[in-house]
């Protein structure tokens, strides 16, 4: 993930106007779903092309996992609204984790992905008639084991050599 900012992406991210706001973008993947799953945080428009894909516009609510420095992340969560028979078969067709794509983008600039946060994992889906939500959830690599094995003797015998 770029950590660069430019001037006109912290003016977006600041404007009072909705003309040159941001968009959330999300890209929900599984092996049981037909085809990817994409979604724009725009309730205002029935969906949006951007990069040649289409995104429904569907209204969410994103909350990042929470990164401490001193123990694990908490999960973060994503809460959508349940305006669709659409949401629902998806939910029901999802029984394991799926992967879930942010990218930020500047409403004047669609076809510019301005950040894209680490691919996440969306699991414990949960629904009732008026929202659907689930938590978000990021692979840590910083606490892999490493190295994946060790180099002794015993598992390499040409190191005495």
């Amino acid at each position: 993930m770029s950590k660069i900012t430019n001037a006109q992406f912290k003016k977006s991210a600041f404007a009072l106007n909705a003309a040159d706001g941001l968009l959330a973008f999300l890209t929900i993947t599984h092996p049981d779903l037909p085809e990817p799953w994409r979604l724009v945080n725009d309730d205002k428009a029935e969906s949006v092309i951007s990069r040649g894909m289409e995104f429904r516009g569907f209204p969410f609510l994103l909350t990042l996992p929470d990164v401490p420095e001193d123990s694990a992340p908490g999960p973060g969560r994503l809460v959508v609204d349940n305006v669709s028979r659409e949401i629902g078969a998806i939910v029901r067709a999802i029984q394991t984790p799926a992967n879930v794509l942010i990218e930020i983008i500047r409403i004047q600039r669609l076809d510019f992905v301005e950040r894209t946060l680490p691919l996440m994992e969306l699991s414990n889906i949960t629904g009732n008639a008026s929202q659907v939500e689930g938590d978000l959830t990021r692979e840590r690599y910083e606490v892999e084991p490493f190295p994946a094995a060790l180099m002794t003797v015993a598992t390499l015998p040409g190191l005495s050599a």
